[in-house]
């Protein structure tokens, strides 16, 4: 993290590592952030969510990168592209410290599936859908006021706010 004359932003560095969905072994991809969650267009079968990414990097042979991002950006998308894998966009990571990117790691899924990933596929779908709703309803009944609280906040700033208030009434259905 780089410090910067009182009234300067910060760089804060997001850790990640990008892998093969099933199999966990390392993938080398073009991985960039960009300022905005709605997409603005594609380069191919990459999305693009501006005009500019905040930060653009290639992950090593071990799958492992680092992004640098302004704290004047309170929140990035994140796109990983790689040669035969399905591209992957996760929107509205947040820039409020150092830390990993979110999620580490990013596991991307081959574009050609055989029937052997068709049944991981559909076991893959499955446990992360259950995983997701357990998750989300046990964090809701922690504290339930301050969840929601933090879920308003998330929605006023995101262009998604609908979904993800929608996310919240979900996980409280999930809990009864």
């Amino acid at each position: 993290m780089s410090f910067g004359a009182f009234g300067e932003s910060t760089t804060y560095d997001h850790l990640g590592q990008v892998i093969e969905y099933q199999t966990g072994r390392p993938v080398e991809a073009a991985i960039k952030a960009w300022p905005q969650s709605v997409r603005t267009g594609r380069d191919g079968d990459c999305s693009l969510y501006g005009d500019t990414p905040l930060d653009s990097r290639r992950s090593e042979g071990d799958g492992h990168f680092q992004l640098d991002i302004s704290s004047e950006s309170h929140t990035y998308t994140v796109t990983y592209c790689a040669s035969g894998f399905v591209p992957r966009d996760d929107r509205d990571l947040p820039n409020d410290k150092q830390g990993e990117v979110l999620p580490t790691p990013a596991r991307l899924w081959p574009i050609k599936m055989n029937e052997g990933d068709a049944v991981a596929f559909n076991q893959a779908v499955g446990s992360r859908l259950i995983f997701s709703l357990n998750e989300i309803a046990y964090l809701r009944k922690v504290d339930t006021k301050a969840f929601q609280q933090i879920v308003d906040q998330i929605a006023e700033r995101s262009q998604n706010g609908d979904t993800i208030q929608a996310l919240s009434r979900l996980a409280g259905l999930w809990d009864k």
